[in-house]
């Protein structure tokens, strides 16, 4: 689901995802989840498949942002509706972050 307003996205449920600037910048709510080697794993519920994890939460943070983008970009290339999720809840021993993800509009996606 991809919508230009973020009261709309809100009053539907999805309080895991904003969208900004439409169809170019959108702060999405990630999990980082500390691993027993001292990594952290990290995903994306609103976004699901794509998980990735660091060194440490700066890693980790950095790492989602890319996948993600790249993972929206893909979408947005291929003409693909992006499959939004709603989140399920938090668990416990997750961590909840914000991050910015900045997309790059190429011609066949830019509306």
């Amino acid at each position: 689901m991809i919508t230009r307003d973020c009261e709309e996205l809100r009053n539907l449920g999805a309080g895991n995802i904003h969208l900004y600037e439409p169809l170019s910048r959108f702060c999405l709510r990630v999990f980082l989840e500390p691993k027993e080697d001292g990594e952290m794993a990290v995903h994306c519920p609103a976004l699901p498949g794509v998980w990735t994890q660091g060194t440490d939460e700066g890693e980790a943070l950095r790492n989602i942002t890319e996948a993600l983008q790249g993972a929206i970009e893909e979408y947005l290339d291929s003409g693909v509706s992006i499959p939004w999720q709603e989140e399920q809840g938090q668990s416990p021993g997750r961590i909840s972050r914000w991050v910015w993800v900045d997309v790059k509009r190429s011609a066949s996606n830019h509306r």
